[in-house]
């Protein structure tokens, strides 16, 4: 056996046990990136969802009860829970999944989230 047939034999066997390595690193290494862009892609429309349901809650419902003089701590609760409510419903079960997955507590999260926006607000 000459040199060249021994450097082709021992090439193909690096490259037989090499390319599936290198299939399945690429692989694994797509699927994370999609998971990841699918994730961001929630956290948006999350985040547009608690922006909206903020706005909405505090136009309808606490502005009118402050020019009354008419609001407490249990409305500022109530406000929350509509906020909340509104939220949930405006991103949509497959955005709470994803959060509830990845982060935790969706209704923890989005509660944040309300909290950070009204501040934010004022």
């Amino acid at each position: 056996m000459s040199w060249m047939e021994l450097l082709s034999e021992v090439l193909k066997t690096v490259l037989v046990v090499t390319i599936p390595l290198v299939a399945t690193y690429i692989v694994q290494f797509i699927k994370i990136k999609t998971a990841n862009e699918k994730l961001n892609e929630y956290i948006g429309l999350a985040t547009d969802a608690v922006q909206t349901a903020v706005l909405e809650t505090s136009q309808i419902f606490v502005d009118a009860l402050k020019a009354d003089g008419a609001f407490t701590g249990e409305k500022a609760k109530e406000a929350l829970d509509i906020a909340l409510d509104r939220a949930k419903q405006l991103m949509g079960d497959a955005a709470q999944l994803a959060i509830e997955k990845f982060m935790g507590d969706a209704d923890g999260w989005i509660i944040a989230a309300i909290e950070a926006q009204v501040k934010s607000l004022k």
